[in-house]
């Protein structure tokens, strides 16, 4: 069977990334800014569960998706880009996209 790693963005408090590991696929890091939703995420998924690689060059905390774009350094090559975000920020995350994808290319 084929792995799948992927970077869930926006993550909230990590509803997706369970149900992805849950699927059989493996996160690499999550980007959450409310520091609520992280501490839940890092409860559940990265201190019990370890469910993520987690990069050695992020520190494991809250971020905002403006902060993380200036700390990209590698990312795995096939990493997929997840998220569970409502319709209304579609824009944003399109455009968080397509940087990051132009980043890749180079």
């Amino acid at each position: 069977m084929k792995k799948y790693t992927y970077i869930d963005l926006f993550a909230g408090c990590g509803g997706l990334s369970l149900g992805l590991s849950n699927a059989g696929w493996h996160g690499f890091f999550a980007i959450e800014k409310s520091p609520f939703a992280f501490e839940t995420l890092k409860h559940n998924l990265i201190d019990k569960k370890k469910h993520f690689e987690w990069c050695n060059w992020l520190a494991v905390k809250n971020y905002d998706i403006d902060e993380i774009l200036t700390h990209i350094k590698v990312v795995p090559r096939y990493t997929h880009l997840c998220n569970a975000i409502p319709p209304l920020f579609a824009a944003q995350v399109g455009n968080v996209l397509k940087e990051l994808l132009a980043w890749k290319k180079n």
